[in-house]
């Protein structure tokens, strides 16, 4: 059967496919354990529907476990286009299986089983909640591309995505004064699984606040995203937390004047290794008095907005 794959799955990865290749050579397919299921119809109109051929990576190479790779193509929605929702390793393990061993015995109808989406449920969404039962990580529901249900958290996604930074430190920036957002956090409330803690404030402001902090950052002559780790934004975020910062032109003119010298000074432990976050905190403590004592980028006592 001829199945393609959606984009919003999690990631064909070689290691779980070359696992599936491996049980179904010593086992054969066991459909009494899973089958391979797929939905088709109306659901999948308007998604990235791609369809999956396994090709050689090393060309100069026989086609092998250690030498395939997929090789993805969109293809126009038709009414009865059919996409795998659960089994995607198992589907290329059996494409792998044909191509290397020419072993087409496995692949019949028998181990397929259409699966119906529920009218009121995207697709996708149903992709996540059906998938194998294996527990999805952040990163596979940020693929999925799903609603957090927060207006707030899905333009901060839209900022991480734009400028290629961690979402974790997005997070950490609008929430500079506030609670902690947390990506486990976020991919539970995507997986509708809670709601936004009572501890967090999250408003236009807070978008605001981020997206200024990632344009100082993106036109910073000296800071490039090897420096914009979790531990960089967590430290800045320890920093107001412990210091009496309420004027957010002060963290922007805070992170405009760090210098490579500076950076050295106060971020970098004496070996070179990234510091913690709790020495990105102390150094930005450090940097702040040291702005004030100098008066080279004077920043003003904190009296009016609050982040």
């Amino acid at each position: 059967m001829k199945l393609h794959l959606i984009k919003g799955n999690r990631e064909v990865t070689t290691s779980r496919v070359n696992e599936s290749y491996n049980r179904i050579k010593s086992n054969g397919y066991l459909k009494e354990v899973g089958k391979i299921e797929y939905v088709t119809g109306s659901c999948l109109e308007g998604k990235k529907i791609l369809s999956a051929k396994v090709a050689k990576k090393d060309n100069s190479k026989p086609l092998s476990l250690s030498n395939w790779m997929l090789e993805m193509e969109e293809i126009q929605y038709t009414q009865d286009v059919k996409v795998c929702v659960d089994g995607q390793g198992r589907l290329v393990a059996l494409m792998l299986m044909q191509m290397i061993d020419g072993d087409n015995t496995i692949d019949n109808e028998s181990i397929y089983r259409e699966v119906t989406v529920p009218d009121v449920m995207d697709v996708v969404k149903f992709v996540l909640l059906k998938n194998s039962g294996i527990p999805w990580n952040y990163a596979n529901v940020q693929n999925a591309n799903i609603s957090s249900g927060n207006e707030f958290i899905d333009e901060l996604d839209r900022l991480a995505k734009y400028h290629n930074i961690k979402n974790q430190v997005v997070y950490d920036f609008a929430t500079i004064k506030t609670g902690d957002l947390t990506c486990n956090i976020v991919k539970k409330m995507k997986e509708q699984t809670r709601e936004l803690p009572s501890s967090v404030t999250l408003n236009a402001k807070s978008i605001e606040v981020a997206s200024n902090l990632l344009d100082i950052i993106k036109d910073h002559p000296m800071l490039t995203k090897d420096h914009i780790t979790t531990r960089f934004s967590k430290g800045l975020k320890l920093f107001c937390k412990n210091y009496p910062i309420t004027n957010v032109e002060d963290v922007y003119r805070l992170i405009v004047a760090i210098t490579k010298p500076l950076w050295e000074q106060h971020f970098s432990t004496a070996n070179g290794v990234s510091a913690e976050a709790k020495k990105y905190s102390e150094g930005f403590m450090m940097l702040y008095e040291q702005i004030n004592l100098q008066e080279t980028a004077p920043i003003s006592q904190p009296t009016v907005e609050q982040l």
